[in-house]
């Protein structure tokens, strides 16, 4: 008896330490920047968790968004109702496709992060690099690449959810990221969704 309370005692726990939430198929077939030599890191990490989210919403919402507590530091107006209203979307949604990293929406966010990382800015605002077609996610702060894509889902604050819809938007197929440094709030991102 001693043996088997042990045994429940020491290895059950190290194994729930251990699980992961993502198999490693799910986390590959997100990853469709991974062929890409040029893109960071943590460009690829945007790409896999927003196309984590499209691909499987209910697990997403358990996974990721239920344990996010915010950034550190960071007061937040309204995080739990934001947070409640991604939740209650990802559980009603069927999932998406993924959307594919597209070299000219890099180009276009490369482009921009370059311009905006040194120049003070309206939002969306570009001086040197023409728009495409796209809509436009931006990000300020020195947060990792999944902390960048929950703050976008969340979109605490943000009365019309664009960043959300966008990364959500089932008529998009293809996207393209961009992280550069930032003058004032030590990175910028900058995400193009596209058709």
């Amino acid at each position: 008896m001693t043996k088997f309370f042990v045994f429940v005692f020491l290895v059950l726990p190290c194994q729930h330490i251990f699980s992961q939430a993502w198999t490693s198929e799910q986390l590959d077939k997100a990853n469709t920047a991974k062929d890409y030599d040029y893109v960071t890191d943590e460009e690829k990490t945007i790409v896999q968790y927003i196309n984590l989210c499209r691909m499987y919403p209910k697990q997403f919402a358990n996974n990721e968004v239920k344990p996010y507590t915010g950034i550190k530091g960071l007061k937040y107006k309204g995080l739990a109702k934001y947070k409640a209203s991604l939740i209650n979307e990802l559980n009603s949604r069927q999932p998406a496709e993924p959307l594919e990293f597209d070299e000219n929406m890099y180009d276009d966010a490369e482009c921009y992060a370059a311009e905006i990382s040194k120049n003070r800015r309206a939002a969306h605002q570009r001086k040197n690099c023409e728009k495409g077609s796209y809509a436009e996610n931006l990000y300020f702060g020195k947060q990792d690449g999944k902390t960048i894509v929950l703050e976008w889902l969340i979109d605490c604050g943000i009365a019309t959810l664009g960043h959300r819809k966008n990364c959500l938007n089932k008529l998009y197929g293809g996207f393209g990221v961009k992280i550069d440094t930032h003058y004032e709030y030590g990175k910028c991102a900058v995400g193009e969704f596209g058709e």
